[in-house]
């Protein structure tokens, strides 16, 4: 399944996000908070897989990746592929 466009895989995707916000904290730049990302996949059978490999990835019926912002305690940006059932997703 492919996960988006830009990005072969959720874990490239994640790893992006995590770079460049530890990267601007990194050059002292002023920051509110760190920006951080994980990746998920929903397996066939129904479990929620972090991080997954790429042959998890490759076997799932959803994926999803998560960036989240620790400075406004929210979530900065989330992108889902395929198929999620509100059972399989809570």
């Amino acid at each position: 399944m492919a996960n988006n466009m830009f990005c072969p895989c959720l874990g490239v995707t994640a790893a992006l996000v995590n770079c460049a916000s530890l990267a601007l904290a990194h050059g002292s730049l002023e920051m509110r908070g760190l920006c951080t990302a994980v990746g998920v996949v929903l397996s066939e059978d129904g479990s929620l897989v972090l991080d997954p490999s790429l042959e998890e990835e490759r076997l799932a019926t959803g994926s999803c990746t998560l960036s989240y912002d620790t400075g406004r305690d929210r979530v900065a940006a989330i992108s889902m592929n395929g198929s999620w059932t509100a059972p399989q997703g809570t």
